[in-house]
C-alpha cells in the first residue's frame, strides 16, 4: 500500500485507472471474466473501505481497460489492489487523477 498524496489535505479523486495487460481471462469457469478489486482507506491505511471491483477483460478483450470514477474526497488515501482469479496478472502502473483542495 502507498500513500497517494500525503500533504495532510482533502483532495478530489476524479479517476483511478489501473494499466495492466487486458485479455488474460479463462475461458470457463473461476477466471473467465477476472476482475482486481480496490479498497480504498481514507485514513492513511488504519481502515479500509468497501471493496470496489475493476474487470480486467475476457480472454481476448485486450483493449479492456480497468478505471474507477468519482471515488470523492479524502485525506492520506491509500490503496490496495488484489485479485483472486487465477488469471496471469501483470500490473504496469495505477495511474490516479487528484485535484487538491484547499486545507
Amino acid at each position: 500500500m502507498s500513500v497517494i498524496y500525503d500533504q495532510n489535505q482533502w483532495v478530489y479523486i476524479s479517476r483511478l485507472e489501473l494499466i495492466c495487460q487486458a485479455g488474460n481471462g479463462l475461458s470457463t469457469g473461476q477466471g473467465s471474466d477476472p476482475v482486481v478489486m480496490v479498497r480504498i482507506s481514507r485514513d492513511g491505511g488504519q481502515t479500509l473501505g468497501n471493496e470496489l471491483q475493476m474487470a480486467t477483460g475476457k480472454i481476448g478483450e485486450y483493449r479492456r481497460r480497468a478505471f474507477l470514477n468519482r471515488l470523492g474526497r479524502s485525506r492520506n488515501t491509500v490503496v490496495e489492489i488484489s485479485s483472486s482469479d487465477p488469471v496471469f496478472n501483470s500490473w504496469l502502473m495505477c495511474a490516479v487523477d487528484v485535484e487538491p483542495g484547499t486545507s
